[in-house]
């Protein structure tokens, strides 16, 4: 999600296309002190402002909020008119 452009809001713009949406790295902390267990980071993501399909439902839609649960986790995007994704919430960092 670093890499999204922030002009007051977390968003970037895709054209056209076919698009993997995943976190790469994180720094999830609820707790000061001794970590109890490796927690991964989530996000919650809204897509919206054009057209597009999810992988999950084959659907195509102009708006969705989608999340991602973890490294492992993904979106899988075939985005048929230009559309945007924002990040509204994530784990907290130190």
């Amino acid at each position: 999600m670093s890499n999204l452009k922030q002009w007051q809001k977390n968003y970037i713009d895709l054209e056209p296309g076919t698009y993997q949406i995943k976190i790469r790295e994180g720094n999830a902390k609820y707790w000061s002190g001794e970590q109890k267990f490796k927690l991964e980071p989530w996000a919650i993501i809204q897509v919206k402002g054009g057209k597009f399909v999810t992988e999950l439902t084959g659907v195509q839609v102009e708006e969705s909020w989608l999340s991602l649960n973890g490294y492992k986790d993904f979106i899988a995007l075939e985005v048929e008119e230009n559309t945007t994704v924002t990040n509204f919430m994530g784990d907290p960092t130190d």
